[in-house]
């Protein structure tokens, strides 16, 4: 008890969870690197997620598949060098831009970022409403409808890191190839159940733990898409 009085509390957490999961202290570093102010998903390429999750993607990956995600950033970058194609859409134009500079400042050229703004309506539809004060009113349903342009089994992997998410899963449920994958971040957010309840009969794999740029334990999850 004295020993643990003396660690900060993500420090105690941290070796909690190293006891567990031993292999994952090549992240630890990373993880203290990721806080310097110097650092950000986006200059470093990486996603801004549980590290299991993240360790998951690296083993799951290749040049072949075909990944779509609501949320750009540093996953962009990451899935741009280990997969195929990437489209990533955002809502917030000065983040957009922000994210198409930093890819063509690295020539990378096989993401597709679409800017989608939310539109304000009367007659909004919980699942496209976010619970960000700044969108109060406002639809993302024209944001969460962009994969609907894309044929039916089309992706790999399906990543639901914006807004809207429970939206956002309703339309990607079957844009999703069998066998492939849908990824949900922060799932331990009681606001996203309804989303999580459409895969039922999925396989779940369930990633509680660090991230980076981050001091807090958060969930990463990841449902396999089954045979008809």
């Amino acid at each position: 008890m004295i020993f643990r009085q003396r660690l900060s509390p993500v420090t105690w957490n941290w070796l909690s969870y190293l006891i567990r999961k031993p292999k994952m202290i090549r992240y630890y570093f990373h993880w203290r690197n990721s806080l310097k102010k110097e650092h950000s998903p986006l200059s470093d390429k990486f996603p801004w997620m549980v590290y299991g999750a993240v360790d998951w993607l690296e083993s799951y990956l290749n040049l072949e598949m075909q990944v779509f995600e609501w949320g750009s950033g540093g996953s962009s970058l990451f899935f741009a060098s280990r997969v195929r194609s990437v489209v990533s859409v955002e809502h917030d134009p000065d983040w957009h831009t922000v994210v198409s500079q930093r890819l063509g400042q690295f020539d990378i050229n096989n993401v597709n970022c679409i800017l989608c703004e939310p539109e304000r309506t009367d007659a909004l539809m919980k699942i496209y409403a976010s619970t960000d004060e700044r969108y109060q009113g406002m639809s993302f349903h024209r944001y969460a409808k962009t994969i609907d342009v894309y044929p039916d089994s089309n992706f790999d992997l399906v990543v639901v890191d914006g807004r809207a998410r429970v939206g956002c899963i309703n339309h990607a449920l079957s844009k999703v190839r069998i066998g492939g994958f849908l990824l949900l971040d922060d799932s331990d957010r009681e606001e996203y159940e309804r989303g999580k309840n459409l895969m039922s009969g999925w396989a779940r794999h369930r990633f509680y733990g660090p991230s980076s740029y981050n001091r807090i334990f958060t969930a990463t999850t990841i449902w396999k898409k089954p045979l008809l």
